[in-house]
């Protein structure tokens, strides 16, 4: 898992693949290792990738995202907030802004005002 790996050295990647590719490239080496660790739940590199396509699929089909839009990630800390990001990713092809926002509490007005 990369961030297990973290920071142990260079990492090598191939020049213009962007994260959603190397994540596929990923998810085709080893589907059933554990990708995601969240509160004792494990979610391994295919399913994670099948919840990430799923969302993307909704974004394309019931809002028609493209490249020039933006999608705001509204969640609290949880593993969803993983698949949101790689399904934003993958909608836009690779190219979105995802906004991740730490919350406890925020009152609606704020939350209405950045959406």
């Amino acid at each position: 898992p990369l961030l297990l790996n973290w920071g142990s050295g260079p990492a090598v990647h191939p020049v213009g693949a962007s994260i959603v590719s190397l994540f596929e490239e990923q998810v085709f080496k080893t589907p059933h290792h554990v990708a995601l660790v969240y509160a004792g739940m494990e979610q391994s590199y295919g399913l994670l990738n099948e919840s990430a396509n799923r969302l993307a699929h909704y974004l394309l089909n019931r809002y028609e995202v493209n490249r020039e839009d933006k999608v705001a990630i509204l969640l609290p800390r949880s593993y969803k907030v993983v698949v949101a990001i790689l399904g934003s990713w993958s909608s836009m092809k690779g190219i979105v802004y995802s906004i991740v926002l730490k919350i406890r509490v925020w009152k609606q007005r704020r939350i209405s005002w950045l959406m």
